[in-house]
């Protein structure tokens, strides 16, 4: 992938509304989501830009996002962003987020999150100028091509770098792992969000490193281990993830399967083999690009204990 530019990005050449036309586009491509809509050009939007919905473990968060292009962001505009909102809306507030052009301090954005809470909103996130630029150079190179005009790699180009960069990842994956399964476990690290070892709480999505083990390699990536759950099963093939609130069906099974993840090289940067200080065994730098998570696809095998069952994709049930 390309690196970021040393130029900075110009947010202010754009119109408001075409800023936030831009933010649209970042905020769809951030997660599957259940709903969104887009209020901000309409007018009147009760101070919401974008409203999104998504489900998790069967139940329905609320997310709101505001845009903000502005050159400056000091907690007095914060403090009116917010008090704007809860005055609009009072309930069912899960998430609230802005987006800004702006770089924000870590003293205002503490400010921020403290106002927040006082007036009942729990989960709160700003999308700062430079946040906004490296999701874009990182993540979403047509967007920099649609609203600033900047081509960060012709077609071809960009191509012979992709397959000469997924060779030579394969070829040294292949040399370290292969040739010593000792060296199993591994600690998987998006770049983008560098704040190893230390963790965040309270925050959704996937964590910005995690520990897993290499399973093997496949034609485009590496397969991981990422855990193991309960399937339920019926004579026919057809499955499903145990439903842990609900009682097995009758004419079931449940068995055991992992759950194995597919990181492809495109997404992996490098890897440290030897690890550090902390967890001595490979570091694979990766980038978070699929809907905020390195893996491009997710699949189930049985465990070993059940090695003659068969979990078809074509069979799996929601």
């Amino acid at each position: 992938m390309p690196s970021k530019t040393i130029n900075q990005i110009h947010f202010e050449d754009l119109s408001p509304n075409r800023f936030e036309d831009m933010c649209v586009q970042v905020v769809y491509r951030m997660r599957n989501w259940k709903n969104i809509q887009h209020f901000g050009r309409k007018g009147s939007d009760g101070g919401v830009d974008i409203y999104t919905e998504i489900s998790e473990d069967k139940t329905t968060q609320k997310w709101y996002f505001q845009c903000k292009r502005y050159k400056t962001l000091n907690f007095s505009l914060l403090k009116a962003i917010v008090d704007d909102f809860v005055t609009k809306n009072k309930k069912g507030i899960d998430k609230y987020v802005i987006m800004t052009s702006a770089d924000v301090s870590r003293k205002t954005y503490v400010s921020f999150k403290e106002y927040a809470k006082i007036n009942n909103i729990e989960d709160v996130e700003i999308i700062s100028g430079s946040i906004l630029e490296t999701l874009l150079y990182s993540n979403h190179p047509d967007l920099l091509y649609t609203f600033f005009g900047i081509d960060l790699l012709k077609k071809r180009a960009g191509t012979v770098v992709q397959l000469k960069h997924r060779l030579a990842m394969k070829r040294e994956v292949e040399k370290k792992f292969i040739g010593d399964l000792r060296k199993t476990e591994i600690l998987v690290r998006d770049i983008h969000r560098d704040i190893y070892p230390d963790q965040e709480f309270n925050k959704p999505g996937i964590s910005p490193w995690f520990r897993t083990e290499y399973y093997r390699n496949y034609h485009k990536g590496v397969s991981l281990y990422i855990g193991v759950v309960g399937i339920w099963i019926d004579n026919n093939g057809n499955w499903k993830i145990e439903d842990y609130k609900q009682k097995l069906p009758d004419g079931w099974t449940e068995i055991n399967a992992f759950r194995i993840g597919n990181i492809p090289f495109d997404n992996i940067v490098d890897f440290d083999f030897e690890g550090d200080e902390y967890y001595n065994y490979p570091h694979l730098y990766c980038e978070f690009n699929n809907l905020g998570e390195p893996y491009e696809k997710i699949w189930y095998m049985p465990t070993d204990n059940y090695k003659g069952i068969i979990l078809s994709e074509e069979k799996m049930l929601k």
